[in-house]
């Protein structure tokens, strides 16, 4: 026998579902049925979430939401000009503790939310500060991420629970991602630079003070770090429109 693929299997279960649904939905009228779909503007963008009732008290939801923004920001005197690129899939389980559209949820994203950034000096007498240093003739390179695995826990309340059509739903809760993990590369002078998520600086070429260099680096990952402590935990609010069949 032929092994079919994950995502083939997948997709027969995800056929069968909405055939079942829909076979259900037009033998009883206006019966609601499990499935709704929906879309989503949120803190982790815009996107689509399908939700499958399993019983008047759970329910289980998918998610995808996707983001992106160009940005200028200065941070230590140096300007930066970066993308924000958020991305990310969820899987959650909703409980409804009480009859009506109050939910608590739990689940799991898979993160890919990420900033790159990038500072270069720009002419004559222009420099970089690098962990409190001047560096002329300098660019700097960085790439922000987190776990690609994040919990969350939330609540949230959805309109026209248990009826066919068009329904409303907000959400908030907290996204836990980790702490953030910085890494980048660039060039000082006739040295070039790599820094890695942990912090550890190497550096290549004929340079001036190789020695203060790798300590510079080292120390601005390290307050760059700290500054972006605060994003362990990131904050989710929701507002969608749905339809259930």
């Amino acid at each position: 026998m032929k092994q079919r693929s994950p995502a083939a299997v997948l997709l027969a279960l995800l056929c069968s579902i909405t055939s079942t649904t829909f076979g259900a939905a037009s033998a009883n009228g206006d019966e609601a049925g499990p499935l709704r779909l929906g879309l989503h503007g949120s803190t982790l963008g815009l996107g689509a979430n399908v939700e499958f009732d399993i019983s008047e008290s759970f329910s289980a939801r998918a998610m995808f939401s996707q983001f992106g923004l160009d940005y200028e920001e200065t941070e230590s005197g140096n300007e930066y000009t970066g993308d924000l690129d958020l991305q990310s899939i969820g899987l959650l389980a909703d409980w409804r503790p009480l009859p009506g559209g109050l939910r608590v949820t739990g689940g799991v994203f898979l993160n890919n939310n990420e900033v790159s950034a990038s500072a270069r000096t720009t002419g004559a007498g222009d420099t970089l500060d690098i962990g409190g240093t001047d560096y002329p003739d300098a660019r700097i390179d960085m790439l922000l991420d987190f776990q690609s695995i994040a919990p969350y826990f939330g609540v949230g309340w959805s309109s026209g629970y248990g009826r066919t059509g068009l329904g409303f739903a907000v959400d908030a809760g907290l996204l836990y991602q980790g702490s953030p993990r910085i890494s980048g590369s660039g060039m000082a002078g006739d040295c070039s630079f790599q820094v890695s998520d942990s912090g550890t600086a190497t550096v290549t070429g004929t340079c001036n003070a190789p020695d203060n260099l790798l300590s510079n680096l080292q120390m601005e990952h390290s307050d760059l770090t700290d500054e972006l402590e605060d994003f362990t935990w990131y904050p989710v609010l929701s507002l969608g429109i749905s339809y259930r069949f």
